[in-house]
């Protein structure tokens, strides 16, 4: 009887120790995936920060080349795109709202950005009425002077990760 008694004090103790175990293992998984998906989306927005800079440039100088680097813009958040689901690690309620926001907003503009372009050369092409086409004109301009805010905006959530500003500067 005693030995039966030990032995599922035993298994208890044993049961109990796989548990605590198991728990820090996953508690060590969840912070490195953590880790990884904040240091990948801090490459995401630091790669972005620097295509702002270059699409504003161009679109300056009046650079054809504006619409190859906003098409770049577009594609150069596929850590967010592939791990949507995984927003859900970040601590902070802010940080992931944040960033959310940040990548709807920016994906909203650029998709905005290439409809008005399009739109511009479609009433180009066409029968030019000037009151279109000014409209036109003057939303694309509008819409081109949202990107300083989204880049603003991608700045600040570098910062909220704490991605350090020196990594800004280089990226600038």
């Amino acid at each position: 009887m005693e030995t039966a008694i030990v032995t599922v004090i035993g298994g208890v103790i044993v049961a109990g120790a796989g548990l605590v175990f198991d728990s820090r293992r996953q508690k060590a998984r969840i912070k490195e995936v953590r880790s990884f998906l904040k240091a990948d989306i801090g490459f995401d927005l630091e790669h972005s920060v620097a295509l702002y800079d270059k699409l504003l440039k161009e679109w300056q100088l009046a650079d054809p080349d504006w619409l190859a680097t906003l098409q770049q813009l577009k594609d150069s958040n596929p850590t967010y795109c592939k791990n949507q689901e995984w927003m859900g690690l970040f601590n902070q309620l802010g940080s992931k709202v944040q960033v959310c926001d940040y990548y709807a907003a920016s994906s909203a503009l650029f998709d905005r950005i290439g409809q008005l372009y399009a739109e511009l050369h479609s009433v180009i092409d066409g029968d030019i009425d000037p009151a279109v086409f000014e409209l036109a004109q003057t939303s694309l301009k509008d819409a081109i002077a949202e990107l300083s805010d989204c880049r603003e905006q991608a700045v600040d959530l570098l910062q909220a990760l704490g991605i350090e500003k020196d990594s800004l500067e280089q990226a600038a």
